[in-house]
C-alpha cells in the first residue's frame, strides 16, 4: 500500500521533472524563473529537489496553470507531460 509520504515525494519528484522538462523545451530559461512563475523561493526548490519538502498545492496550482503542465501526469503520473489542447 501506498502511504501519504510516499504520494507526496512521487509528485515532488514529477514537479522537479516538470522544470528539467521544462528548460529542456526552452519554455523555461532559469531556475530562478521557474521559481518566480511557481511561487517558489530558489531555496526551496532545492529542499524539494533533495526530498526534504514537498511542493505545496499553490505550486502545483502556478505550475499546471501557467505551464499547462498535466494536473494528472503531475499527481498520477499518468498520461502526457503537457495537457493537450
Amino acid at each position: 500500500m501506498t502511504t501519504n509520504k510516499q504520494v507526496q515525494l512521487e509528485i515532488a519528484q514529477r514537479f522537479i521533472k516538470s522544470y528539467h522538462l521544462l528548460c529542456a523545451e526552452r519554455e523555461v530559461r532559469t531556475k530562478k524563473e521557474f521559481c518566480e512563475k511557481v511561487h517558489l523561493w530558489q531555496q526551496n526548490f532545492s529542499i524539494i529537489e533533495q526530498g526534504k519538502m514537498y511542493c505545496t498545492l499553490e505550486h502545483i496550482y502556478y505550475l499546471t496553470s501557467h505551464y499547462g503542465v498535466s494536473l494528472n501526469w503531475l499527481i498520477k503520473g499518468e498520461g502526457d507531460f503537457k495537457c493537450q489542447l
